[in-house]
């Protein structure tokens, strides 16, 4: 099987269908949100999916994928785990929503 190579840019324009101006920001999950902070939450080596959103997507944001859609922002949130679908997240902004 073939699998083609990941392109950052492709899959925000099939997904999301960015339009020049929009502001972009990615979100994780922490069991201690504040661990956001200078990237601590990367000590911990059971986080190899939150690793995946620095390597894959916050450094691909930087590294021209939003020069390249026309976007602005970039920045990194952590929110506290739900324990469930990300899709369930409290309907007002935690103190324990940090920005990197």
């Amino acid at each position: 099987m073939f699998f083609r190579h990941f392109s950052l840019t492709r899959l925000l324009k099939t997904t999301f269908e960015p339009k020049p101006g929009q502001k972009i920001c990615i979100l994780i999950d922490l069991e201690n949100p504040g661990d956001i902070v200078n990237f601590k939450f990367l000590k911990n080596p059971d986080l190899s999916i939150q690793r995946n959103a620095i390597t894959h997507f916050y450094e691909g944001l930087k590294n021209g994928a939003m020069k390249e859609l026309g976007l602005s922002g970039g920045d990194i949130f952590a929110y506290e785990v739900t324990g469930g679908s990300n899709l369930d997240l409290p309907d007002a902004p935690s103190r324990r929503t940090v920005k990197r």
